[in-house]
């Protein structure tokens, strides 16, 4: 199952963190514009960060476009001034912060374009964030591969590496992106990213189908994150163990996945996760023999499915497992009827409302019920 991935944090970057001190407008702007400016003449290097440090002024305080205006100011009075990159980028930040993002990738590329500069990977990043954020994956995956090309900083590598293989992951490319994960959890095993890159690693090794799946990988991955030693935040830690429960599942070992769904209520039980496990770790414990848990597990669902009167399928795959559980634990009566309900009931399909007749033949003849075996076998010849 895909999870969101932190794309905010990403792009709230340190670099692009708070500004520096906040000053008034700058000297004979009036309104903001400096008199040099309007009339059309070249400005001095120190207007230009007068108007430099009032935009700054204003994205301090959440006025983002009315920084973003100041930033365009301050680039067209004086285009070529020391520290043309940074205000570029601080637009770019401007512009995105105010929903224009079309505005912001174009500031970005202004502030790439110098090749120099301390700014360009994060620019390059964030244009690629852009991008990524709004589902353009092919673009992206392109973008943040140049970045790379480029040998950036080790924080922006870090991010670049991370996106550019969820990225390719969106596109389908499992074996390149797994490689993108590995290559990421080599060079930053504790990097701010790692367990987002292991949960991603996991799930794409998880998954059956994948051209990289490799479920020993996943189980090692998921393991080290739930593990309660472990400095994983939480919903890291709950979701590893939510994954681990579907890993096991399609790996055919149901009693190590109903283990993880029940380590996930037991130590997440406010965990969102939890109603969406529910039916997953019944059929789990279910596999596994263990038929007290799965009753349990599926009376508790059918007590939420009918309160609410959602999820009719859900319903439907919980009263035939707590059927299967009660005939397992050889309460024959209460099966039999459990199955004659599910044959009875409208929304089963006629295959099912038969299969649902011979197991309910079968534990009333069990349960010593002639006369209930013969009118349950009878049902199920009609249907």
């Amino acid at each position: 199952m895909k999870r969101a991935l932190p794309f905010a944090a990403a792009l709230a970057l340190s670099a692009a963190a708070a500004p520096p001190a906040v000053m008034e407008a700058p000297p004979g702007s009036g309104s903001g514009a400096p008199a040099a400016a309007v009339g059309g003449s070249a400005v001095d290097a120190r207007t230009a960060d007068d108007l430099h440090a009032f935009a700054d002024a204003l994205f301090s305080r959440g006025l983002y476009e009315r920084a973003a205006a100041e930033y365009r100011r301050r680039l067209a009075a004086a285009p070529d001034a020391p520290g043309a990159d940074a205000v570029a980028f601080r637009l770019g930040e401007a512009l995105r912060l105010s929903g224009d993002r079309e505005g912001a990738a174009r500031a970005y590329s202004a502030a790439a374009a110098h090749r120099d500069s301390p700014w360009r990977g994060k620019a390059l990043f964030k244009r690629a964030s852009l991008f990524a954020e709004l589902g353009h994956h092919a673009a992206a995956a392109e973008l943040f591969g140049e970045l790379l090309d480029e040998q950036p900083e080790p924080e922006v590598r870090e991010l670049a590496l991370h996106f550019r293989a969820a990225a390719l992951e969106e596109l389908g490319h499992h074996e390149e992106a797994a490689a993108l994960f590995e290559t990421q959890l080599s060079e930053f095993p504790h990097g701010p990213m790692a367990p987002w890159a292991g949960l991603a690693l996991a799930r794409i090794c998880a998954t059956p189908e994948s051209p990289a799946s490799n479920i020993a990988r996943a189980r090692q991955l998921l393991s080290a994150l739930s593990d309660p030693a472990s400095a994983t935040e939480p919903r890291l830690a709950a979701e590893a163990l939510f994954l681990l429960g579907h890993a096991e599942s399609a790996a055919g070992d149901p009693a190590a996945a109903a283990n993880a769904f029940a380590e996930l209520e037991r130590r997440f039980p406010d965990d969102p996760r939890i109603p969406e496990s529910a039916l997953p770790a019944a059929r789990a414990a279910a596999r596994a023999g263990r038929a007290g848990e799965a009753l349990a597990r599926c009376d508790a669902i059918l007590a939420k499915t009918s309160a609410s009167g959602s999820r009719p399928d859900i319903a439907r795959e919980a009263r035939w497992l707590r059927a299967g559980a009660l005939a397992a634990l050889a309460r024959l009566a209460e099966a039999r009827d459990a199955w004659n309900e599910i044959a009875a009931a409208p929304d089963t399909p006629p295959r099912d409302a038969a299969r649902a007749s011979c197991q309910a033949a079968l534990c009333a003849w069990k349960h010593g019920d002639a006369q209930g075996a013969a009118a349950a076998a009878r049902r199920a010849t009609n249907e």
